[in-house]
């Protein structure tokens, strides 16, 4: 588990937290890039086990979710991810197409569905709703 980009926004408000569960380095990294700036805080799990940990501990704004993760995969974390951050706008990341599991994952908790490899500039779309909420 680590946390990355915690500097506070400059005007004062709380930045926007965004908790990424992934196993590969590089996909976490990848997005760490993506919001590298004072308005966000990006927090990072490898697994779900720490994924749920995180989301427990720090009631993120947005969870950007991978599915297919050693220890506790996405899909199974999904409804303890859910629970420990109800507010929190899920998005799931996955390889796969499958619409029979982007609708099982809607009926765990899920926000969105995006498939990998995913376009920055839509990512960055649809994690925008969740700091819309306020």
């Amino acid at each position: 588990m680590e946390v990355m980009g915690t500097v506070g926004s400059s005007d004062g408000q709380r930045p926007s937290t965004i908790l990424v569960v992934d196993d590969k380095d590089a996909n976490r990294l990848l997005i760490q890039h993506l919001f590298d700036g004072p308005e966000y805080r990006v927090l990072e799990a490898a697994d779900g086990l720490e994924g749920v940990a995180v989301a427990k501990a720090e009631r993120p704004d947005c969870i950007l979710l991978d599915l297919d993760m050693p220890r506790l995969g996405g899909f199974e974390a999904l409804p303890e991810i859910r629970q420990a951050a109800p507010t929190a706008r899920v998005i799931v990341l996955t390889g796969s197409p499958n619409r029979p599991l982007r609708e099982a994952c809607r009926a765990r908790g899920a926000d969105e569905f995006m498939l990998k490899p995913f376009d920055p500039g839509e990512l960055l779309r649809l994690t925008a709703r969740a700091f819309d909420r306020d």
